[in-house]
């Protein structure tokens, strides 16, 4: 084979153009004969809704909404072009401008994500890493030869197709997708580099051990707050009221910013008839993420079922309408509307 190629390599070039362009033609002709129209198909498949969770959706090329994802992304980045709606607040920025009732957890592009979530400045830092990125692959792959460079060059091609997929989807958010990206990305750039003492080791094995702590910390303090949230609700079931609450303000040490501690906390606070305490929560929560649609209806809805002030219940499930006006939750006549009638007839009234 080898020696036909050498002998004479347009032959082989023209064999391989006409190999190429008979099975093109012969799967056209499938394709017409089974779908119709193949225009028509393409453009019903990629411009279909969500694609069906099923082993056949690696074959499917619906878009899975992404268009519409990314219109949002795009969207929320011109409310907050410069550092945009806030790190992971997608999910909730989104709400406002979508237009239907699907959640989604992220526009499905890395750098529509880092634009929404971060604006300009996160985009042009995500774009700085990738270009320093790749200029040390190619000069780590300049200090290479022969079977070294071909190995290097197969490790190369990790990152650079996380890189490609990453445009159409969330790939930051896997740590099982981008950590091995990373390290072959890390090995590649320390490839053939001449060794560097960074000083002395007792301070870089301090400096090593307290980044180990405060990872391992920012991984582990949300789980034991959820864990600590589960506690703190199967004990008010049994009645352990102050077990409970012990849980409850141990899960808001451990993530002062979450909401579920403080509805934890909320419910301890309802249970032994205090709604009163329960309400001055409620509204924190409403602080601490205003722009949450969920906070707001937790708050009226309390206020509405609980505290029966339909003046209150209605400010904030009207809020939390302004904020998620598309969510299936607004039904007629539902805790809304009766609060919005009660207002009506005088509810907010001295």
């Amino acid at each position: 084979v080898d020696r036909r190629v050498a002998d004479d390599p347009r032959r082989i070039r023209r064999g391989l153009i006409r190999a190429a362009a008979t099975i093109a033609a012969v799967g056209l002709i499938a394709l017409v004969v089974a779908a119709g129209n193949p225009f028509s198909w393409a453009t019903d498949q990629v411009s279909g809704g969500e694609c069906a969770n099923t082993p056949g959706r690696l074959l499917d090329p619906c878009a899975n909404n992404r268009p519409a994802w990314w219109a949002d992304a795009l969207e929320v980045f011109s409310g907050k072009p410069v550092a945009g709606s806030g790190a992971l607040t997608y999910e909730i920025a989104r709400l406002r401008v979508r237009d239907d009732a699907v959640a989604v957890v992220q526009p499905h592009s890395v750098p529509l994500q880092l634009l929404s979530d971060l604006g300009l400045v996160g985009l042009a830092l995500g774009l700085a890493f990738a270009v320093a990125a790749a200029l040390g692959a190619r000069n780590a792959l300049r200090r290479l030869d022969g079977a070294e460079r071909e190995a290097a060059l197969a490790l190369a091609a990790f990152p650079a197709v996380y890189g490609v997929h990453a445009l159409v989807d969330y790939d930051l958010d896997f740590l099982a997708v981008t950590a091995p990206a990373l390290v072959a990305l890390g090995a590649l750039l320390a490839v053939a580099q001449p060794l560097t003492r960074l000083g002395s080791p007792l301070v870089v094995a301090g400096a090593a051990a307290v980044t180990a702590l405060a990872v391992a910390a920012v991984l582990v303090t949300p789980a034991l707050a959820r864990r600590d949230v589960d506690h703190s609700t199967l004990q008010l079931d049994e009645g352990l009221l102050v077990a409970a609450a012990n849980a409850a303000n141990r899960a808001q040490r451990f993530d002062p910013l979450s909401l579920e501690p403080v509805y934890a906390a909320a419910a301890v606070a309802d249970a032994v008839g205090d709604t009163d305490a329960a309400i001055v929560l409620y509204r924190r929560a409403t602080r601490m993420q205003p722009e949450n649609p969920e906070a707001w209806v937790t708050l009226g809805l309390y206020e509405f079922i609980a505290h029966g002030d339909m003046c209150q219940a209605y400010f904030a499930l009207n809020a939390a309408y302004t904020l998620d006006p598309k969510s299936r939750r607004w039904v007629k006549g539902g805790p809304r509307d009766q609060a919005r009638d009660a207002v009506n007839a005088g509810a907010c009234e001295p």
